[in-house]
């Protein structure tokens, strides 16, 4: 039969604390990555929503452009463009207004953050817009 000596004892219960305080540590470092990971994910998920609404902003501030030229069409048809407007917060551009028999293209560009449109409307002879494409 084995004797258990206090000694023993006493060395037995500090591996039980060591066991402890190892697995407290190793939990606490998951923990963290858990949760870097998690608040990392969260960032990227709203950086990616206010870039969609950011090109949206700026593919309407340049369809804007392109209805406010066609306003100042129709008070001077020799209106040639290459002016910037302020919408609110933003700016857009009427870049340049060609004409083409009874075709009238006009090109307009707005940035809002980073992200930037470019658009070319055209319109008949009554200055009614026709197409409207991103370039």
């Amino acid at each position: 039969m084995i004797m258990i000596t206090p000694a023993m004892r006493h060395h037995h219960k500090k591996s039980d604390g060591f066991i402890v305080l190892t697995t407290v540590i190793i939990l606490s470092v998951l923990l963290l990555l858990l949760a870097q990971t998690l608040s990392t994910a969260g960032y990227f998920q709203r950086r990616g929503i206010l870039d969609f609404q950011f090109r949206e902003l700026s593919y309407f501030s340049a369809l804007s452009c392109l209805d406010h030229a066609l306003y100042k069409l129709t008070y001077d048809l020799d209106y040639i463009g290459n002016e910037t407007f302020q919408l609110g917060p933003y700016q857009c551009s009427v870049l340049s207004i060609t004409y083409v028999q009874t075709i009238t293209t006009i090109h307009t560009s707005a940035t809002v953050d980073r992200s930037t449109t470019k658009l070319v409307g055209t319109a008949d002879i009554n200055l009614m817009l026709t197409s409207t494409l991103e370039e």
